[in-house]
């Protein structure tokens, strides 16, 4: 149930599901598709969306927190996406 739930938000993908057992429940991490850092790091950001599922079938979906960044920072970011984006273009194998 808790995978079809994911599968409903286009543009993310699972990158962790973790079982907490203190509070018996199950968490799965979704972040964006064009999101060009490391899942961990996204998660820790606060970047990730939680799908939380607890014993009875319950879902609870909590949204990623919007940070406020500043101009040069969402400058940088988009110009790195520009070239992860365009990398495969200076590939010796051609476009990837």
């Amino acid at each position: 149930m808790l995978l079809q739930t994911v599968a409903i938000y286009k543009g993310w993908h699972l990158v962790s599901v973790q079982h907490r057992p203190e509070s018996d429940v199950l968490v799965a991490h979704i972040v964006r598709n064009n999101d060009p850092d490391d899942p961990v790091l996204a998660i820790r950001e606060g970047r990730s969306m939680q799908i939380i599922m607890d014993a009875m079938g319950d879902l609870k979906v909590q949204h990623p927190r919007a940070g406020r960044k500043g101009l040069w920072a969402r400058f940088i970011r988009q110009l790195r996406l520009l070239f992860v984006r365009n990398a495969g273009i200076f590939s010796p194998y051609g476009m990837l």
